[in-house]
């Protein structure tokens, strides 16, 4: 008898594994759920027994969206998301139990035109943007609100992206020139964050 009993459990155990290594939580942004923003999250499992999946979330919400979902987390500093396989006959069965830490977006990179701080430029567009750049695995909507710029002790500043009122002193550079814009971008999580950038300006090329 003690025997058997023994078999079964070592059975329910490696169901239980089974089922654990055989579900997936897919998520680019690896362990980390960004506050204010929508994290997508795909969620996966190769056992065929199960009539559907859903997500069961704590300290988060999750809501369905075509074939994945968009996770938003709570207040504190983690959130766990849970795999729930839902059988023919209606019994639910926990797959998967993954936390994640609960974090800020980190902040983006300010551009110039098509050039990222740090770069030379010349003849740039008068716009400013700001976000993570094209290797990045995500690439949230930040928004230029206002920026400003300080040249021979003159200061320079604007509403929005658009730095047109810098066109006058770019035209007197003669030299390769360093040259320092401060912004003030919001993202998708409503955070307004004040990031700068450099870029070295070449002489305007005479039109």
């Amino acid at each position: 008898m003690k025997t058997i009993l023994s078999l079964l459990l070592l059975l329910i155990t490696i169901r239980s594994v089974a089922q654990e290594s055989t579900a997936s939580i897919e998520h680019m942004n690896m362990n980390v759920l960004y506050r204010g923003f929508d994290n997508k999250i795909v969620i996966g499992s190769g056992d065929t027994d199960f009539s559907r999946l859903y997500i069961s979330a704590h300290n988060a919400t999750a809501t369905l969206n075509g074939d994945h979902y968009v996770v938003r987390p709570g207040n504190g500093k983690t959130a766990t998301l849970e795999i729930i396989a839902v059988k023919d006959d209606g019994t639910e069965v926990t797959l998967r139990s993954k936390e994640f830490r609960i974090s800020n977006l980190p902040d983006p990179k300010l551009y110039w035109g098509w050039a990222e701080s740090g770069k030379a430029v010349q003849n740039q567009k008068p716009v400013l943007s700001a976000g993570y750049g094209k290797y990045y695995p995500f690439d949230p909507e930040f928004n230029v609100t206002s920026w400003e710029a300080m040249y021979n002790g003159e200061m320079f500043s604007g509403e929005g992206q658009y730095i047109a009122a810098i066109d006058d002193i770019l035209q007197n550079f003669t030299e390769l020139t360093e040259f320092t814009i401060e912004a003030m971008v919001k993202g998708p999580d409503g955070i307004s964050r004040k990031i700068s950038g450099t870029w070295f300006v070449r002489p305007m090329l005479e039109e």
